[in-house]
C-alpha cells in the first residue's frame, strides 16, 4: 500500500460555542510554532482513523504520551437500537486546563459508510477542541478557516520532537490454564510488532508465537499427551516512488507443528499503482498490485513421495496460472522433506 505520510490538509471547526456552527478556524499568519499549539492525547476505544484525524485537524499537536498533553480526548461508542453507533467524546483538561472538562455525544446511522462516520467524528472532535484552542495563543491567529502555508507541511511544522523517531512498538502476552478430572491443558502465546512510517518509507515487522500442552486420560487409564507450537514472523518494507507508484518487499517465515512446517519461508517483491494520489488515500483508493514471490518449505513429516504423485492414467498435473513449482526428494519410497515454489 502507499505509505502514510504527513500532507497539507484543511479541516472545518468552530471557534467557540457562541459562534454559528458553520464557522471554522483559519490561520492567516505564518506557520504555528509547536510551543503554541494545543497538545492533545487521543485515547480511542472504538472506530478511529488516526491518520485521517492528523491530516484533517492540523492546528493541534497530537501527543503520544498523556503526560505531555493539555487535553486528554477519550472516545468510546456503543450500539444503538437502529443499528448505528452512539459516540461519546470526553475532553479531560490537564495541566493549565485542569478541571475544564467537556463531553460531546452524537449518533451515526446503520446506513452511514465508514467515510461518512470518519468525517462526522472528525467534525465533532473539532467542535470540542475549539473551546480549548480559543483559550490559548492561537485564538488571535484563527478566524474562519485554517489553511496550511504554501509549499510547507503544517503538520510537520507543528509536531514537536519525537523521542521515538516515529517508531511504534506493540507487545502482547496471553496465557491459559485449565483442568478437569480427565483432561488438563495449558497454553502461552505472545506477540511483538514494530512500525515506522515516513514520507518516503514504510516499515512493519511482527512476530507471533505460542505453545500448547494438553493431557487426556483415556478409558484404559493411559494418558495421551499433545504438544503443539506455532511461530510466525513477517515484515514489509515499502518505498514511495511518487504520489501513485510504490515499490515494496514482503517476507514471511513460519514454524508450526500443526501445519507440519519445520520452517517455511517466502520472499515477494512487488510494485503497486494507485489511480488516485496519496493525499486522497484516506478518502478513496483504486490500487493495482503485482508481486513475484519465491517460497521454500522444510516439512516435519509428510506422506511418502509417491502419495503426492498424480494417479495412474492422469500423468498431467495442472497448476494455477502464474504458479511454477518444483520439489526435490530422495526418490520413490522416501519422504519428501523440502519444497520450492515460485509464484507470480
Amino acid at each position: 500500500m502507499p505509505m502514510n505520510r504527513f500532507v497539507s490538509a484543511a479541516a472545518v471547526l468552530l471557534l467557540a460555542s457562541a459562534l454559528p456552527p458553520v464557522l471554522a478556524a483559519r490561520q492567516a499568519a505564518p506557520a504555528v510554532p509547536a510551543s503554541e499549539a494545543l497538545r492533545v492525547f487521543l485515547d480511542c476505544n472504538t472506530f478511529c482513523d488516526s491518520d485521517h484525524l492528523r491530516r484533517e485537524i492540523t492546528y493541534v499537536n497530537w501527543m503520544r504520551d498523556r503526560q505531555d498533553a493539555d487535553v486528554h480526548l477519550l472516545i468510546t461508542s456503543q450500539s444503538t437500537g437502529g443499528g448505528g453507533q452512539q459516540y461519546n467524546l470526553k475532553y479531560i483538561g490537564l495541566k493549565a486546563l485542569l478541571g475544564s472538562d467537556d463531553e460531546i455525544r452524537f449518533s451515526t446511522s446503520q446506513s452511514d459508510t465508514d467515510d461518512e462516520v470518519r468525517r462526522q467524528l472528525s467534525q465533532r472532535i473539532s467542535l470540542g477542541l475549539a473551546r480549548y484552542v480559543a483559550q490559548g495563543p492561537l485564538a488571535g491567529r484563527l478566524t474562519v478557516t485554517y489553511q496550511a502555508p504554501t509549499g510547507a507541511s503544517a503538520a510537520t511544522t507543528q509536531i514537536p520532537h519525537d523521542p521515538w523517531n516515529l517508531w511504534v512498538f506493540t507487545v502482547g502476552v496471553n496465557g491459559n490454564l485449565s483442568g478437569e478430572s480427565q483432561n488438563k491443558s495449558n497454553s502461552i502465546s505472545g506477540s511483538l510488532s514494530a512500525r515506522r512510517v515516513t514520507d518516503t518509507w514504510k516499515f512493519r515487522a511482527s512476530f507471533r508465537g505460542g505453545r500448547n500442552h494438553s493431557e487426556f486420560t483415556l478409558s484404559d487409564s493411559s494418558v495421551f499427551t499433545s504438544n503443539t507450537s506455532n511461530y510466525n514472523w513477517s515484515t514489509l518494507l515499502v518505498r514511495s516512488l511518487g504520489d501513485h507508484w510504490s515499490l515494496g518487499l514482503d517476507a514471511r517465515a513460519l514454524r508450526s507443528t500443526v501445519d507440519n512446517f519445520d520452517l517455511s519461508t517466502r520472499v515477494a517483491p512487488g510494485i503497486e499503482f494507485d489511480v488516485y494520489p496519496y493525499k486522497e488515500s484516506s478518502k478513496r483508493q483504486f490500487v493495482f498490485v503485482y508481486s513475484l514471490g519465491v517460497a521454500h518449505a522444510n516439512y516435519r513429516e509428510l506422506p511418502r513421495y509417491h502419495d503426492l504423485q498424480p494417479p495412474r492414467g492422469n500423468p498431467a498435473v495442472s497448476q494455477p496460472d502464474g504458479i511454477a513449482g518444483g520439489h526435490a526428494a530422495l526418490g520413490l519410497g522416501q519422504r519428501l522433506t523440502h519444497r520450492f515454489e515460485l509464484s507470480g
